[in-house]
């Protein structure tokens, strides 16, 4: 009587031990379908894994998927996620995230977590693989809820391509505007070069032949005919004029006020000229106490006022302008503006773009003003005129030319320096 309990219990034991040894595949989802005998029937009964779907498209997804508690441990993360960091999934669930992550990182990894405990949070994160090689990740974190432990979903993208392709692109984007820089800078020596040369040699030779015409007509016989006096007097004064056209030309290339005077001067005198030549009065409104700016500076500047009262002239129908050039302790700002013809919007808004579709000269002046940190605006309306703004920061730009002074003198005094040479006698014998 007492071996039955004892058989009994082994039995339901060697059953027990079955159902859970049958209960395991179908907890772990590796059952698809249940088929139930019955005496008479058989029923089957589909277990399909209502995740099965969400796993096929965590593991497929390009992004890197992953469950982390609020410490940043994995606790869940795709093959993507791992080949991010360059581990195999399995070493990678368990380690900590902030483990990959740059000792500059970590404060910024921390304070996302934080976040992507209470709610959404997103941002950038920079994961060191090695001493040489590094991936820009884009974080994406949120709470999950309805979870018995504190976890974190995190979606990772990688950025590092694109990050690379910027770079790229800036550094092609830097070379071209070095080598638009260095061509203006030679356009503007080749200018200089060409106006001391119709300066100081055309002008020097059609001088000359001002002086021979005006001695051949003091040598003319009082003989002579009336037509070959008025044939010299016109050469001499045709060749006035030509003079005269030919240093306006020279210093309009480039002016020597700008060099000997500075950048108030040489606006005053250019709008002067400017306005006998197309009958529009300019108002001028400088700073009386204006600094003296680096000279490629001052250049560049002159350029801007030299090409916008051309387009007044040539576009805006307007029939005065004006230049401001206030004092301001921090920026210096030129403005150039008429009451004219104007432009549409849309025209403006492609004018102050990157890239304009037209208009050389304003792409050569905002080339100029952007060498030195500047900007250049294009404000204008229909029917009510058009204003150009160049600015820049005046503070750098007059710190760096006082320096330059300083460096100069401190050369001039150590040439001026005595070496304790023996100094050397010339004799000269008559």
């Amino acid at each position: 009587m007492k071996k039955e309990p004892q058989s009994a219990r082994l039995a339901l034991h060697e059953r027990s031990a079955e159902l859970k040894q049958t209960l395991a595949p179908i907890r772990r989802g590796d059952v698809a379908t249940l088929l139930a005998k019955a005496p008479r029937s058989e029923r089957m009964f589909p277990l399909g894994d209502a995740e099965l779907p969400y796993r096929v498209l965590v593991e497929t997804i390009n992004e890197g998927a992953a469950t982390l508690d609020g410490q940043g441990k994995v606790l869940y993360a795709n093959s993507r996620f791992a080949e991010f960091v360059g581990l195999p999934v399995e070493k990678f669930i368990g380690a900590r995230l902030q483990t990959y992550v740059p000792a500059r990182e970590q404060s910024k990894l921390q304070a996302l977590l934080e976040s992507g405990a209470r709610g959404s949070a997103n941002g950038h994160i920079e994961l060191q693989l090695s001493r040489t090689r590094k991936k820009l990740i884009r974080l994406s974190l949120s709470p999950v809820k309805d979870a018995a432990l504190q976890t974190i979903c995190a979606i990772a993208t990688d950025l590092t391509e694109l990050a690379d392709a910027n770079e790229a692109l800036k550094a092609n984007e830097q070379a071209l505007r070095h080598l638009s820089s260095r061509l203006l800078e030679l356009q503007d020596e080749e200018r200089r070069r060409i106006a001391r040369d119709l300066h100081d040699v055309t002008g020097q030779k059609l001088a000359l032949q001002c002086i021979a015409l005006s001695r051949m007509m003091r040598l003319l016989s009082p003989t002579a005919s009336e037509e070959t006096k008025d044939s010299i007097a016109q050469c001499l004064e045709l060749t006035n004029q030509i003079g005269e056209e030919i240093r306006t030309l020279s210093y309009l290339l480039h002016p020597p006020l700008l060099d000997e005077l500075g950048l108030p001067s040489a606006v005053k005198w250019y709008t002067q000229g400017f306005q006998k030549r197309t009958g529009i009065p300019v108002d001028v409104d400088i700073a009386a106490d204006l600094p003296r700016l680096r000279p490629e500076v001052e250049v560049a500047l002159f350029r801007v006022v030299q090409e916008s009262l051309a387009n007044v002239h040539r576009y805006s129908g307007s029939a005065t302008a004006y230049v401001r050039i206030p004092r301001d302790s921090d920026e210096l700002k030129v403005e150039i503006g008429d009451f004219g013809n104007g432009m549409p919007l849309e025209k403006t808004k492609a004018l102050n773009g990157d890239v304009a579709p037209l208009g050389v000269g304003i792409q050569g002046m905002r080339q100029r003003i952007r060498q030195f940190s500047g900007r250049l605006e294009i404000f204008s309306q229909l029917g009510k005129g058009t204003v150009v703004r160049a600015t820049l920061p005046i503070q750098e730009l007059r710190l760096q030319r006082e320096s330059n002074e300083k460096n100069a003198a401190r050369k001039d005094e150590e040439l001026a320096r005595p070496h304790g040479r023996s100094k050397a006698v010339a004799t000269v014998t008559s």
